[in-house]
């Protein structure tokens, strides 16, 4: 009895094992038609590709031809995945480069990946030549642009001479050939200024352009890519995304093209990795809690928050529209004391029915009441959609310093390096001041309402484990504890 016992048993298990490979055999099948072959196809004929890649080569090197460049890397990469997932040794008992035994059951997709495997280095080769030569062009371009910016340094220096000359002889001169004189100075001196403006944003530019070209092939990242790194350029951009170009922004016709704010935000952005975080914020009529990703409750663009910023005015009857995104901190203590004016706290239990709700800027509109998570989504929601840049923007949950859970906002200054905290359930009454310089910073021991320990921050767009440290360990604890259920 107990031997037929066991060989059930064994039979059993041994149709489970066969159903269980039958399955994994159906997904991979799967995932190459749905996939894998379509990329492997685009290497079947990779004159295309080439083509491409020759055309890449004989533009300027600008965001858009780093675009195209960094689509056909990831096809690539895709390819050279794919060789290593499936295999690449059509014999049995072999193994792939992989580590992985060869099954007989794929040998028409090893087949067809073998055929594509030298195509996908030809490709790979011309792409890194494609690399190199961006790379030698930016160099090329920032030594020019420094050198015509010295060349010009120079210059300002026998303006200066010629001033003092002309300062000297004017004393003879009749006053008609001195103004003659003065004249043709200032315009020289302006051209001047201009120029070494010219050079100066050429510097800027190209240090910036490969910044994004290094971080979106990853030349730090890889060691592959280690003859690709030019420190000095990363450098030369790291100083414009904290310093800004604004001092080259008053000569005339050259403001236009200058984009602090997107370097600003690419700094700012991508200064630590970001996650999609998912809060237990919401519940359903019959009171079972959902999630949601956090980002969703910054609503800049939202009908009710568009239309109080167009119409509403503060205290002195100005609009709430910032005109400067980059000097805009009077700005942004104008729309935080306004919103302060409706402020009412009340606990999600009074207004949902549940220990925690998180409302939508445009719900709390309509109950005019919540707590600190209601408040500082609405914020956030106002000061963006009223033109402060996104990054510049961040809804910081977690405990503070006094202790309990907490959810508040965060600004970064015009200096693009202090960030303030605008506490979310504070009152207009309490606000001490009218500058945004005087709040507390991030740092300040003193703010007991201010996020020691950060659980997660976010925008309307991005969102971190982090807020200027690590968080992320704090934010695994305290969600096994439960604290992070209640902010």
């Amino acid at each position: 009895m107990i031997t037929e016992v066991l060989i059930m048993i064994g039979w059993l298990l041994k149709k489970q094992k066969e159903n269980v490979t039958r399955e994994k055999v159906e997904i991979i099948r799967e995932r190459w038609e749905e996939k894998d072959r379509e990329v492997i196809t685009e290497f079947s004929e990779p004159e295309k590709l080439t083509a491409k890649l020759e055309d890449l080569l004989e533009q300027s090197v600008s965001l858009e031809t780093i675009k195209h460049l960094v689509e056909i890397k990831s096809l690539v990469e895709h390819a050279y995945r794919i060789a290593d997932e499936y295999g690449v040794v059509p014999v049995k008992g072999k193994k792939s480069a992989a580590g992985k035994l060869i099954d007989e059951r794929f040998n028409d997709i090893y087949a067809t990946i073998m055929s594509a495997e030298q195509n996908v280095v030809h490709v790979k080769e011309c792409l890194d030549n494609l690399m190199r030569s961006y790379v030698s062009a930016l160099e090329l371009s920032f030594r020019t642009a420094k050198d015509d910016y010295k060349h010009t340094s120079g210059r300002k220096k026998e303006l200066s001479y010629r001033e003092k000359d002309l300062s000297d002889r004017g004393k003879d001169l009749a006053e008609r050939e001195k103004g003659v004189s003065d004249r043709e100075f200032g315009m020289e001196n302006d051209l001047h200024r201009r120029e070494k403006g010219l050079a100066r944003m050429k510097m800027d530019n190209v240090a910036m352009l490969y910044s994004e070209f290094s971080f979106s092939v990853g030349f730090y990242a890889f060691p592959e890519y280690k003859h690709l790194r030019r420190f000095w350029l990363n450098r030369h951009a790291k100083k414009v995304q904290r310093e800004g170009t604004h001092k080259w922004k008053a000569i005339e016709g050259i403001e236009g093209t200058i984009n602090e704010t997107s370097a600003a935000a690419q700094y700012w952005n991508t200064k630590k990795p970001e996650r999609t975080i998912f809060y237990e914020g919401r519940a359903l009529p019959n009171g079972q809690r959902i999630s949601a990703d956090v980002r969703l409750f910054v609503t800049p663009n939202d009908g009710y928050i568009q239309e109080a910023i167009d119409d509403e005015r503060d205290s002195n009857g100005r609009n709430l529209n910032v005109r400067n995104p980059n000097r805009c901190n009077d700005e942004i203590m104008r729309i935080y004391r306004h919103t302060r004016k409706y402020f009412e706290y009340e606990d999600d239990q009074q207004i949902a029915g549940v220990p925690e709700y998180w409302l939508f800027p445009f719900e709390l509109r309509a109950t005019g009441k919540g707590d600190c998570d209601d408040w500082a989504n609405e914020l956030a929601s106002y000061l963006i959609g009223a033109g402060v840049p996104n990054y510049r923007v961040r809804v910081v949950c977690g405990q503070t310093r006094s202790g309990g859970g907490h959810s508040t906002l965060y600004v970064l200054g015009d200096n693009q390096k202090t960030w303030y905290h605008l506490n979310s359930t504070t009152a207009l009454h309490q606000i001490p001041t009218d500058r945004l310089e005087s709040m507390p910073t991030s740092k300040d021991v003193s703010d007991k309402m201010g996020i020691g320990e950060v659980w997660f921050s976010y925008n309307n767009e991005h969102a971190w484990h982090v807020f200027e440290g690590n968080a992320e360990q704090s934010f695994r604890m305290d969600k096994r504890s439960g604290v992070i259920k209640g902010i």
